[in-house]
């Protein structure tokens, strides 16, 4: 079940809960890009909203993702102590090493997740290229959003499953003249 601080963000951590797309999620992203960008100054940009809440009128989990460029990722482990007394904690991310993930906001209520990813990467332009289709093709987003409705129906209490199971249909926007590998970026959106 949904916990959370407002009605347009939080959600317990492990767990999926949907919600119909919150027109002030652009500006909770701003306003969070806006609080970070002076701590960090010229070493961590640009910025960039993406996920679910990124999409106009996309369903969503109800936490804002956005990233943050860096030269390196040695760059950005050294950026953690910056960003953790802002309300951040630093979680291990798997096998992504273009990618560090930093979440806000206690275990019963995770409002946002913020990466720190190598600018240009191959990570950094799937995550760009994923959120610009959805947002310029409605049956693409509608057939998404259907996808994680179901997921989200099946996995409300296994976030790791649900996020997996996106990850064929991801793969799928992102390179559509190849065949579907549902290992590769499953936790884009």
């Amino acid at each position: 079940m949904r916990e959370n601080t407002n009605d347009a963000l939080g959600l317990k951590r492990g767990t999926v809960a949907l919600s119909p797309y919150n027109s002030s999620w652009p500006r909770l992203f701003a306003e969070e890009r806006d609080r970070l960008a002076p701590i960090l100054v010229d070493l961590v940009f640009p910025y960039e909203h993406v996920g679910s809440t990124a999409v106009p009128g996309l369903t969503a989990k109800p936490i804002i993702d956005f990233m943050g460029g860096v030269g390196s990722i040695d760059e950005a482990r050294g950026l953690i102590p910056l960003i953790e007394p802002l309300g951040y904690e630093y979680r291990q991310n798997g096998d992504k090493p273009d990618r560090l993930l930093l979440v806000k906001g206690p275990t019963t209520c995770r409002t946002h997740h913020f990466s720190l990813v190598v600018r240009d990467s191959v990570e950094w332009c799937n995550y760009i290229l994923f959120r610009d289709k959805l947002s310029t093709n409605p049956s693409l987003a509608e057939e998404y959003a259907e996808l994680k409705e179901s997921l989200a129906r099946q996995f409300a209490d296994d976030r790791p499953t649900y996020t997996a199971r996106k990850a064929a249909f991801i793969t799928k926007v992102l390179r559509p003249d190849r065949h579907a590998d549902s290992n590769s970026q499953g936790g884009i959106a």
